[in-house]
Formats: C-alpha cells, sequence, structure tokens
C-alpha cells in the first residue's frame, strides 16, 4: 500500500465491521524494483512518486527505507497495525523502525 487515501477510505468503510486490519508496506530497494513489481505483481501499484524518489538517488535503498518509515508511521495513525515486509533486506527492519519512532 502507498497511499493514505485508499487507507482511510478503506477502513471508514470497515470500521462498522469491528475488525482488526494491518496494512502492508513494502521495502522497494530500487526503481527497478518498483518497475517490476507494477509489472508482475498484479494488483500491487507503486505509484511514479515513489520509482521517481528512488531514481533520484545513488543510495535507492536507503531512500526506500525513508520512504518505508514514511508510510508506515502514517498508516499507524490509520490502520490497528503495519505489516512491513523487507524482501532480502530484513537486516534494514531495524532502521525502519528507528525512523517511525522519531
Amino acid at each position: 500500500l502507498f497511499d493514505t487515501k485508499i487507507l482511510t477510505d478503506f477502513m471508514d468503510s470497515i470500521r462498522p465491521l469491528n475488525t482488526k486490519i494491518i496494512a502492508g508496506v513494502v521495502l522497494v530497494k530500487s526503481a527497478k524494483m518498483a518497475h517490476f513489481m507494477n509489472d508482475n505483481v498484479p494488483g500491487l501499484v507503486i505509484p511514479e512518486w515513489v520509482i521517481k524518489e528512488l531514481s533520484s538517488t545513488e543510495h535507492e535503498t536507503e531512500a526506500g527505507v525513508k520512504i518505508a518509515a514514511h508510510l508506515a508511521k502514517e498508516f499507524l495513525n490509520i490502520a490497528d497495525g503495519v505489516h512491513i515486509m523487507a524482501v532480502h533486506e530484513e537486516q534494514r527492519l531495524p532502521e525502519i523502525f528507528k525512523q517511525i519512532h522519531k
């Protein structure tokens, strides 16, 4: 998930069901990974702003960590929790958690 409006609208629609929801955040390591996921993962859309952010630096994974932390922090204010998926970058999770709790 990369859009707070989509999450907010979804949460508003299911609140009457009294169900707990955990929002998913993917650590996107590079613009190449973003393009691959957009082309090969049905239902997943990584927005252009994420791709531009990743493309604008030599340190794409670090930019991806910042994006994931930013989104997770926002989503924690909307959903009941966050599931961070750091595929093959699990060692980056502590860094993401630190940025979430700044």
